[in-house]
């Protein structure tokens, strides 16, 4: 019915989702912190549609730019690069739709946008480095026992 591939990058949807929900709540936390005034109902409200925003433009970048069709255990340089310039289109999209809203409640700021998408990239990026590394480390055993030493003379 539904095939691995679709299950591979429905995970990656998510762990993409939940990286982006993890930034972007501990941004939240932060500016709150060292912000002068106390957090109010409408204020988090505001600031979670903005995430909304961002985070829902980000993944859709991602997946015009067919960031979901790598097969990361395998990825090159040109899939990371990809990646990397989906998230500044869908960043810069992110911001104008905010900035467009003309409600500067929902605009965060342009240095807090491009912290949030920069801290993102970085996050999911590190996550497929983790895993191909992890993939090659724990199958590179399986490698060396299924294949057969062959010379070539002459």
């Amino acid at each position: 019915m539904f095939k691995a591939s679709f299950f591979r990058r429905l995970t990656l949807i998510l762990i993409d989702l939940a990286c982006f929900i993890a930034i972007f709540s501990a941004s939240f936390v932060i500016s709150e912190f060292f912000s002068s005034t106390s957090v109010k109902l409408d204020i988090a409200t505001s600031y979670y549609i903005t995430g909304a925003i961002f985070g829902g433009l980000l993944l859709a970048a991602r997946m015009v730019f067919s960031v979901y069709t790598n097969v990361w255990r395998y990825a090159n340089s040109k899939a990371y690069l990809t990646m990397v310039f989906s998230d500044i289109v869908g960043g810069a999209a992110a911001l104008l739709v905010s900035y467009a809203l003309d409600d500067y409640s929902l605009y965060m700021g342009v240095w807090q946008s491009v912290t949030i998408v920069a801290l993102y990239c970085l996050a999911t990026l590190t996550l497929r480095f983790g895993y191909q590394q992890s993939y090659r480390h724990f199958n590179l055993d399986l490698d060396y026992i299924n294949k057969i030493g062959v010379a070539i003379v002459g």
